[in-house]
Order: structure tokens, then C-alpha cells, then sequence
């Protein structure tokens, strides 16, 4: 299992509100959450400065755009008005208008949260590295540095 926590700012991407459901960490900023997302989907994160919605690359002609909105139906029609022939999307959102995974065939919508519960440890605050056989060090040795 990935461990997301403590990517980027030294918090959870994720934790859980009263009612027990995971939700994205307010202490993230849309770029830091972009960014790690991108980490875990194996993207590249480089946003463009022409397209909003070209945020991380996976290779010449797949991007990734992660927004906190809720995804809409003219926000998805002036993405796709925008892409050139060819070109894959994933879009990441915390949720999207029943129907609109399926509009475009080079489009594909994830919702945030599952995407993080798929991969990530919640709630950890240690991460202790599984070493077999630390070194081990005598303590009356000293050592000459200036040699």
C-alpha cells in the first residue's frame, strides 16, 4: 500500500470528518494535491501555462487535470472544445454529474477520495522503515577526522 501521507507538506492528503468519511485535507492547496495525485498516477506534475486543465503529463498526448470542483457538463464540453485529436484526459474530482464518465471516449473521471483510499495509509503518523539488521555502532570507538 502507497503511503501519500506526508508527500508534500508533511500532512495527510486525506482524513476522516465526524460522520467517518475520508475527505481531502484542507491544509492542501489545489496545486499540492494536484501534485501528489499526479505522483500516484505515475504523471509527471507540469501544468501548462496555456491550459488550465493540462496539470501533469504521462506522455506526449495524456494529461491529467485534479480539480476540488464538482465536475459539470459545460466544464467538461470546454475541456474537450479545447483538446486536439488524439489527446487523453483523466480527470480527477471530487464529483462529477451522474452520466459524465461516459461522455467522451478520451475522457475518463475518477473521484478523488476512492483514488487516495485505494493507495493510502490514513491516520499513520510513524513511518518506522522495516530495517532487518541496523548497523551497529560501538560508542567508545573514536574516530580521527582529520586523517
Amino acid at each position: 500500500m502507497v503511503v501519500l501521507q506526508r508527500v508534500l507538506i508533511g500532512k495527510a492528503a486525506a482524513d476522516k470528518d465526524l460522520f467517518g468519511e475520508y475527505v481531502i485535507n484542507p491544509d492542501y492547496n489545489a496545486d499540492m494535491l494536484a501534485a501528489a495525485v499526479a505522483l500516484h498516477e505515475g504523471f509527471s506534475y507540469q501544468p501548462s501555462n496555456e491550459l488550465f486543465w493540462k496539470q501533469s503529463v504521462g506522455n506526449e498526448n495524456s494529461f491529467l487535470f485534479v480539480t476540488t470542483r464538482h465536475l459539470t457538463s459545460p466544464l467538461l464540453d470546454s475541456v474537450k472544445s479545447t483538446m486536439e485529436d488524439g489527446e487523453y484526459l483523466i480527470i480527477a474530482c471530487r464529483s462529477f454529474e451522474s452520466g459524465l464518465d461516459k461522455a467522451y471516449g478520451n475522457i475518463s473521471i475518477k473521484k478523488i477520495p476512492q483514488m487516495l483510499l485505494d493507495r493510502c495509509e490514513f491516520g499513520k503518523t510513524d513511518y518506522n522503515l522495516n530495517i532487518v539488521q541496523p548497523p551497529i555502532y560501538d560508542e567508545d570507538e573514536e574516530v580521527d577526522c582529520n586523517e
